[in-house]
Formats: structure tokens, C-alpha cells, sequence
């Protein structure tokens, strides 16, 4: 009996395996419909999720321009569905119970209706959605300004009326909360630093204070109930040949900031609020958490960036933790190394190299001196690299490693970008083609060029060590907010992560064209992404930080 079941799972692992590799348009469907609205008739660009009851994962495809939405055989598994539309405008229709077959195609229509509760309505709304609807961009904030946007879903804001006075309250809780504080999939979660690590009531500045103005000016249902909303083209095209795989993680109150990919196909993910790093299996929808130790008692080692070294294990940087750390995928043990106390901060980002020596550097919020380190994991040495040219204007916000140990960093203040040569030691800076255009996150492709969001501009750029060039293209979206460039294995096309937009694009960089996908959910809070190169098909992974979720990104055939 004990062998029978054994089978049994096992069967059900590879039926699930192979489901996520069958992905095509010439794949028979599983479950099909038509997605219609009393208004606009046909609806192209209406997501539909779909979640088999007991699970811990949701599927969603995309309606095209006849209004057809379809699962491929594979991507479902038989049994009871509860299915979902979302169309930011438009009423979200559920229906609960819906039988799919192995041997039969099901089919559900969706009639929706536009959403006439402002209330609701806000809650669908992206950032950029909000700064078009309210005609100024004070909403969103700049980074190192007072926002609400880097965290939090702005409806949720702006269905609330306050006075100035009481917003600046909140504003002032907020600035002594940690990172990673949060509304999410289990509701509210506060991280709150230890005394050690922040300053104690952090006093309100002539920018905060301004903040609560405006805020005491626009928010508030009354307000909403006479202000049209604006609101981005829902997908079209090639935006709609794409399906989601969101798998829930192991906590609720999970909020993984970042991802990447070893090449077993496992996914791993930090927890920005909480001392623990994260493995998914895609194949089971297993997950699991590893501990992480303080390093300095008392203070919060939430994780942060994650990347994986030559030997597959990967590594993670710490939010105010005071290291960084590993873990040895064979013996499952956790290793952090201790900074010194100057760097409280640092270790947020991490970039294995060739040799299995470690560069990291932390965001330059707390960290004076502005340099770069290097850990050699075999002799526990550290190495610091600096400080920057012209270190008071400029900061970090990523570093990565070429094929040859180098390091190269950005950061969003100063317009940062620059390199430390792994021979040398000397640093270079290379100020971006356009003024301030904020460098976040960055990664390289396997010509060792590098790829950067400029978020402040707006653009992906790509930087050519070869010949110290740069090329950049503007997204095509009214401030996106590009977080994260993932380049495939070649650099022939890049992934982009927008923060604002609550979007994807796929960018071939041949032909300059970007593909938009939306998602199912407002202000996931995308962060970093990582391509799958191992994939039949372009695929991606992204953190779901809001939704405490990993959600893979596949196109279908048809959508190359």
C-alpha cells in the first residue's frame, strides 16, 4: 500500500512537471472561454486566474482581441477551480467550483461591468495610474523624499481623509518603521528596527510636512467620488500570449523582496522583514525557510538581494544585519559574516564572482565612507574598495561581476554607475548619457555588458566595457519606474521590471521594441527578476513582495 501511494505522488510530481514545460497555442485547451462587457463588447487584455481548490499556486492567461481566454493542456491540473478577472475599471467577477476535466475542454464565459465604486476603483489603480489621475507626480516622491509609493498601494492612501496634522502622524510612524513594512497577503506586518539601528523619532522634515499638505488636499472618498480616474491601455497583442505562475510561499506574512535561479531550477528568495531565506520548487510547490543568525544582537537581519555562486549555493545580502551571508546547499547550514560596526548598513547587495570570492555594498544611506567590499569566504578575509569620486553625491544601489571578477555598482543618487577592477582595486566612474537618471539594479549577460534601469529616467541602458559605451531606450509607458534589468543568457533581449506600472516588458534590443504584460494584481511590488535560461520558451521570475509570492512568466508560442 505504502508503494502504491508512493507511485501515486510521484506521478503527480511529473504530471506537474510536464505541465510546465507543455506550453503553446497549439496545445488542446483545458479551459477556454469568452471575456465580454456590456459596454465595450469583446474585451482584449482581461487577465483570468485560475486556482485549483486546495492549492497553493494560481494560474492566469490573458483574453486576445476576440475576447478568448485559454489554459493549455498541462497548465491545469483536474479538478475544482475558482476563477477570477481582473481588468483595472471593471469588476472583478469570481466564480467558484469550476470542474476541469483531463478529457474534456470546460468552457466559462465572463460577462463584467465597469466598476462604479470608487472605492474599489482606487484599489486598482498602479502608480503611474495615480500620478496621471491626479495630474502631479508629489504622490510618488523621489527616492530619499518623503513617499508613501515605495511600499504601500496608494489607494489605500487616497481613500483615507485626514488632516494635515494627522497625516503627519502617520508619515512619522512610517520613518521609524523598518524596511519591509507592509501590507501583505497576511495582513499588516511592521518591522521595526531595533533602537541600535535607527535614530528615535525621526523628526519630520519641510518635505514630509509638505507631503501631509497635499495629502490632506486630495485624498478622501468624497474627493474620488468627482475625480476621473485615468488609466493605462489594458494589453494588447503579443501582451496577451503569456501565461502567470504565482505560487504562494511558506509564510503569510512573506515578503520576498528578491529571487534567483540555480540551475536545478529552484528558486530562491529573501524575506525583507523577516530573518529568513526562502526555496521554492516549482516542480512541487514545496517550500522552505532557512534561519539566518543575528550577527549583532539585537538588530534585524532581514534579507535582501540573492545571487547564486559557482557551486550553486546562494548568497544574500542583509538588511541592517551587519553581514552577509550563505548557504551551503549540501549540508543546508547558514554562514553569515560579520561586518565591522561602521557598516551596520551594508551587505544589502551581493555579486558572487568566478574565483568564489563575494562583492557587496549596501544602499550608502548609513555608510559614510562609501566603499566597496570583497570577501574571500575560504580565508574570511574582507577587502574595502574606496571611497567613490565625489562620494557625497553619489551612492549605492547594486553591484554585480563579469566574467573576470570585476565589479561594477550603481546607485540611484549621483546618477552612480562605475567599476572596481578585481586586479587593481582602482575605481572608475562612468556617469550614464542622461543627468540624474537613477541607476538601480543591475546585472550582467554573458558578453560582460552590463544592464541597468535608469528609474529616475525612465530607460533601460545597456553599458559595453569593450568600447566604454552606453545605449539607452526610453520605455514606453509614462514613468514605469524600471527597477531591474534581467538580460538573457546573451544579452538578446532583457526582462524590465515596472515598479510603478505594475508591469513587465520584454525588450528585444535589436529591433528596440518592448512587449508589455500586465498583472492580476495591483502594485505587486516587483522588484528584481531573473530569466530562466534553461526554459523552451522566454521565461522569467519575479518576487511578488506584497502578495508574499514567486510568479513565473512564460510567453506562448504564438507570443515570440
Amino acid at each position: 500500500m505504502k508503494r502504491t501511494i508512493l507511485w501515486f505522488v510521484v506521478a503527480v510530481a511529473i504530471l506537474a512537471d510536464l505541465g510546465c514545460s507543455q506550453t503553446g497555442k497549439s496545445a488542446e485547451a483545458m479551459l477556454q472561454g469568452v471575456v465580454r462587457s456590456k459596454d465595450a463588447g469583446l474585451m482584449e487584455g482581461v487577465l483570468v486566474s485560475a486556482r485549483r481548490e486546495g492549492s497553493t499556486s494560481t494560474v492566469t492567461v490573458v483574453s486576445d482581441n476576440q475576447g478568448r481566454y485559454r489554459f493549455p493542456a498541462g497548465k491545469l491540473l483536474p479538478g475544482k477551480h475558482d476563477l477570477s478577472t481582473w481588468a483595472v475599471g471593471f469588476e472583478s467577477l469570481e466564480k467558484s467550483g469550476v470542474e476541469v476535466l483531463p478529457t474534456k475542454t470546460a468552457t466559462m464565459d465572463f460577462l463584467i461591468e465597469k466598476q462604479q465604486d470608487k472605492n474599489k476603483f482606487a484599489l486598482q489603480l498602479s502608480h503611474t495610474e495615480w500620478e496621471l489621475t491626479l495630474g502631479s507626480p508629489q504622490i510618488l516622491g523621489s527616492p530619499g523624499a518623503a513617499s508613501c509609493a515605495g511600499c504601500h498601494l496608494i489607494g489605500r492612501i487616497m481613500v483615507k481623509k485626514q488632516t494635515a496634522s494627522e497625516w503627519e502622524q502617520v508619515i512619522s510612524r512610517m520613518k521609524n518603521h523598518g524596511e519591509g513594512s507592509a501590507f501583505r497577503r497576511g495582513g499588516i506586518v511592521v518591522a521595526v528596527p531595533p533602537e541600535q539601528s535607527r535614530v528615535a523619532d525621526i523628526p519630520l522634515t519641510p518635505v514630509d510636512r509638505a507631503l501631509a499638505q497635499y495629502l490632506a488636499a486630495v485624498a478622501g472618498s468624497e474627493r474620488l467620488s468627482g475625480l476621473p480616474f485615468k488609466t493605462l491601455p489594458r494589453p494588447t497583442g503579443a501582451g496577451t500570449q503569456v501565461i502567470l505562475t504565482s505560487y504562494d510561499l511558506a509564510r503569510q506574512d512573506s515578503g520576498p523582496h528578491d529571487v534567483a535561479i540555480d540551475a536545478e531550477g529552484m528558486i530562491w528568495h529573501s524575506e525583507v522583514a523577516r530573518p529568513y531565506l526562502g526555496k521554492l520548487n516549482p516542480r512541487t510547490g514545496e517550500t522552505k525557510l532557512y534561519r539566518v543568525p543575528e550577527v549583532y544582537p539585537g538588530f534585524l537581519p532581514g534579507t535582501f538581494d540573492v545571487d547564486i555562486d559557482q557551486e550553486g549555493n546562494p548568497w544574500f545580502g542583509m538588511i541592517r544585519g551587519g553581514g552577509i551571508g550563505r548557504l551551503d546547499k549540501k549540508t543546508e547550514q547558514v554562514t553569515v559574516w560579520r561586518l565591522e560596526p561602521e557598516f551596520l548598513s551594508s551587505g544589502q547587495f551581493v555579486a558572487p564572482t568566478p574565483d568564489g570570492r563575494i562583492w557587496f555594498a549596501d544602499s550608502g544611506s548609513t555608510n559614510p565612507k562609501k566603499n566597496v567590499h570583497r570577501l574571500d569566504p575560504r580565508t574570511g578575509v574582507i577587502e574595502d574598495f574606496g571611497p567613490l569620486p565625489d562620494k557625497e553625491n553619489h551612492s549605492f544601489y547594486d553591484i554585480t561581476a563579469d566574467s573576470k571578477g570585476n565589479a561594477y555598482f550603481a546607485g540611484l543618487r549621483g546618477n552612480t554607475f562605475g567599476k572596481v577592477d578585481a586586479q587593481t582595486g582602482q575605481i572608475t566612474y562612468y556617469p550614464p548619457p542622461t543627468p540624474n537618471s537613477g541607476p538601480r539594479r543591475i546585472q550582467v549577460d554573458g558578453r560582460d555588458r552590463i544592464w541597468f534601469a535608469e528609474f529616475l529616467a525612465n530607460k533601460v541602458a545597456m553599458f559595453d566595457p569593450a568600447t566604454e559605451k552606453f545605449q539607452e531606450w526610453p520605455l514606453p509607458s509614462p514613468n514605469p519606474g524600471p527597477y531591474f534589468v534581467a538580460p538573457d543568457k546573451n544579452g538578446e533581449m532583457a526582462w524590465i521590471a515596472g515598479n510603478n506600472d505594475d508591469r513587465i516588458y520584454r525588450f528585444n534590443p535589436q529591433t528596440g521594441q518592448f512587449v508589455a504584460y500586465a498583472w492580476p494584481r495591483a502594485f505587486p511590488n516587483v522588484q528584481r527578476l531573473v530569466a530562466d535560461h534553461s526554459a523552451k520558451v522566454p521565461t522569467v521570475w519575479v518576487a511578488e513582495d506584497n502578495y508574499g509570492m514567486a510568479t513565473k512568466l512564460e510567453i506562448l508560442e504564438d507570443g515570440r
